[in-house]
């Protein structure tokens, strides 16, 4: 019977299903502040949060870049040469909130195209 059909996925319970990490507070300085120590054989990635969004790993994506601190990011990865960052799920009801578990992005193809788009895009990005 049809109605009796409860899907079982991994946002099945919405936002209850996502494991959230404490949120971060831009009150309290001492808390934000970079790590200072990495444990080995660990390594600090940039962030790019996307609310309301679950990316699967092995999978494809195209992001059009626009705010200004994520064109910064980009220009940071391709001048470090590590084109890699995290992709983590914001809370969609508290800010700073961000999902435990994120995938990291590899850009795979870079196109400029501030130039077309009035500056309003810096970049049309693929990732995998």
């Amino acid at each position: 019977d049809d109605d009796d059909y409860h899907y079982e996925g991994p946002l099945s319970d919405g936002v209850e299903s996502v494991s959230w990490l404490p949120a971060i507070s831009n009150t309290n300085t001492e808390s934000n502040t970079p790590p200072t120590e990495v444990k080995q054989g660990a390594e600090i990635l940039p962030l790019f949060p996307l609310g309301g969004i679950v990316y699967t790993p092995n999978s494809e994506h195209v992001l059009n870049i626009f705010e200004p601190r994520y064109r910064q990011m980009y220009t940071d990865i391709l001048m470090n040469g590590s084109k890699r960052f995290i992709v983590s799920m914001s809370h969609p009801n508290k800010q700073g909130a961000f999902a435990e578990t994120g995938v990291v992005f590899y850009l795979d193809d870079l196109k400029e195209v501030s130039e077309e788009t009035g500056d309003q895009i810096k970049y049309i990005c693929n990732h995998r």
